[in-house]
């Protein structure tokens, strides 16, 4: 598959400018408490335990990642394939939920599915490409890999989804090469990606992150973004990270301000019409971190459908 003309020449840069995050949290003395009927918003009281209400913006993530909003009655896994530790266990990496209820079905060869995080297993991707469906497959870390058609209605692109459009050059580590070597490879926004594709304006069917702990940048930029590109997805498919419970933070206003972020965009997908209809522990990643003696899962499975318009 040959890059359109608009690609060529892309300037290289050193870095890649992520976006800021939402101005979620109002600083006051030391102490906070959440309010929950806005996002935006997180009030102080002197009289609160900091490290209490840190918990419970914690518990608040986990409830907003674990309660379902809606129901999928025909939920179905897609792609998958074995990653066996020894001979006697075996777990299934890489297979997604999908929903094929009526309202959000993908209509058979009339529907186009955005896989960005590849990681070196299409068997999700071929399964959707099986199905009927054009698969668009984005990693920006296989090198091995050019911008290619590897099956029907199935196409390859040596880059990722990004924050803005920009090019970069950076050491990539891998298991071939664990000293690094350069890599070169492009980031698209959403909008310029369906461009490239000639789908601009079309529903996108089902959009499939998994990015490694970055699905929070680019929801952010979609979040937003003026454009209306999220607004014709219909089912988002996304592997979450919570690896912001787990770091160890300068001061608590940093923690605030990373798990706000958080919050703030589980949120905000419900209020621009996503509603949660599956959620389950990462079956390979199956890490935990406890708080107030609840388990909360730092890597999760979740699917999102969209159930009405824009708030």
């Amino acid at each position: 598959m040959r890059l359109p003309r608009q690609l060529r020449g892309v300037k290289i840069f050193v870095s890649i400018v992520l976006v800021t995050s939402f101005v979620l949290l109002v600083r006051k003395q030391h102490s906070y408490t959440i309010d929950k009927t806005s996002a935006s918003s997180v009030s102080s009281s002197s009289e609160d335990d900091p490290e209490f209400t840190l918990k419970t913006l914690s518990l608040e993530i986990a409830r907003l990642l674990n309660t379902t909003t809606a129901e999928c009655r025909k939920l179905r896994v897609m792609g998958g394939r074995p990653r066996c530790s020894d001979c006697r266990k075996c777990l299934v990496d890489g297979n997604k939920p999908v929903c094929f209820d009526p309202a959000v079905i993908p209509t058979p060869l009339d529907c186009l599915v955005l896989s960005v995080g590849i990681g070196n297993d299409f068997s999700f991707d071929k399964a959707a490409a099986r199905y009927g469906c054009r698969v668009i497959s984005l990693d920006h870390t296989m090198p091995n890999w050019t911008h290619t058609a590897y099956g029907p209605r199935s196409h390859f692109l040596n880059g990722g989804l990004g924050v803005n459009d920009t090019s970069i050059m950076f050491t990539l580590v891998t298991k071939d090469q664990p000293q690094g070597r350069l890599h070169f490879s492009s980031f698209f926004t959403l909008d310029t990606l369906l461009e490239l594709i000639d789908a601009t304006n079309r529903t996108i069917d089902i959009l499939k992150l998994d990015i490694e702990n970055m699905e929070w940048n680019i929801l952010d930029r979609l979040l937003r973004s003026k454009s209306s590109a999220l607004n014709r997805v219909k089912q988002l498919s996304v592997e979450i990270h919570l690896e912001a419970l787990m770091k160890r933070y300068k001061d608590e206003n940093e923690a605030f301000d990373a798990f706000g972020k958080v919050y703030g965009i589980l949120w905000r997908l419900e209020e621009v019409g996503f509603s949660l209809v599956y959620a389950a522990l990462n079956s390979i990643s199956n890490v935990t971190v406890t708080l107030d003696d609840e388990r909360i899962p730092v890597y999760q499975e979740v699917l999102y459908v969209r159930t009405n318009g824009k708030k």
